[in-house]
């Protein structure tokens, strides 16, 4: 398995139409997965930059219908490009489970980080034949650490330590080991913090199957040269061409 580079984009922001630009323009530039998400109205666990386009989205165009038909429009134009998802909770309950699961087969996403407690709904989910990506912080908890065994996704592994660690598994490396010798036999991707190509050559080297960038990105869209330089850079690295 060739290592993944999973770029995310907060989609819709300030319009579905330009959402769909921004995603051409990710993909021109070299992105050939591209995570997306439908606005939450409770995002609790994004920072403000996340939120405050989230917000923005849905004043602009609440009816969730339309991202869908933002997101068949990339898939109609790109058929061989990976699409993840990301999923609040909220969101899920709001449109019900039948109705993501049927836009997802639809549209070929076949996993989705998701962002809630109700294991209930998790579960339905699955049934449904969605794999779910969980996350591990970087101390890699152990309750944290099983319920990644039973993960039907890929396992969203956190890059950077804030200050807690396993003993034993200071380093991304370490703890990517850690991980495979408990067993999981899913993917495992850097998650959080990636913020240079420094970064995703330490997540290669580690043994990762892949990385998972956002807020780097996104804030450098405002200037599409500063851009498209950043994503071949990225891009490069992940191929291992830098």
């Amino acid at each position: 398995m060739a290592f993944e580079l999973v770029c995310y984009l907060n989609f819709g922001y300030p319009t579905i139409a330009e959402g769909i630009r921004d995603a051409e323009l990710y993909i021109a530039n070299g992105c050939r997965a591209l995570q997306l998400d439908i606005p939450s109205k409770d995002p609790y666990l994004e920072h403000d930059f996340v939120k405050n386009r989230m917000k923005s989205c849905l004043e602009t165009e609440p009816d969730y219908e339309k991202y869908f038909n933002g997101i068949r429009e990339i898939r109609k134009r790109h058929k061989d490009l990976a699409l993840y998802f990301m999923l609040y909770e909220n969101t899920v309950e709001e449109l019900g489970v039948q109705r993501i699961t049927d836009f997802c087969h639809e549209v070929g996403i076949k996993y989705t980080s998701y962002v809630g407690n109700s294991f209930d709904v998790k579960h339905q989910l699955e049934q449904a034949g969605l794999g779910i990506c969980c996350y591990v912080q970087y101390h890699l908890p152990d309750d944290e650490v099983d319920f990644a065994k039973e993960s039907s996704g890929p396992v969203l592994y956190q890059a950077k330590s804030v200050g807690k660690y396993r003993p034993g598994c200071q380093s991304f490396a370490d703890g990517v080991q850690y991980l495979r010798n408990a067993g999981l036999t899913m993917p495992i991707y850097a998650s959080v913090g990636i913020k240079t190509v420094e970064d995703i050559k330490m997540v290669r080297e580690s043994g990762a199957d892949g990385a998972f960038i956002g807020s780097v990105l996104m804030n450098s869209l405002s200037d599409r040269q500063k851009f498209a330089e950043t994503m071949k850079h990225f891009s490069e690295a992940a191929k291992g061409d830098l």
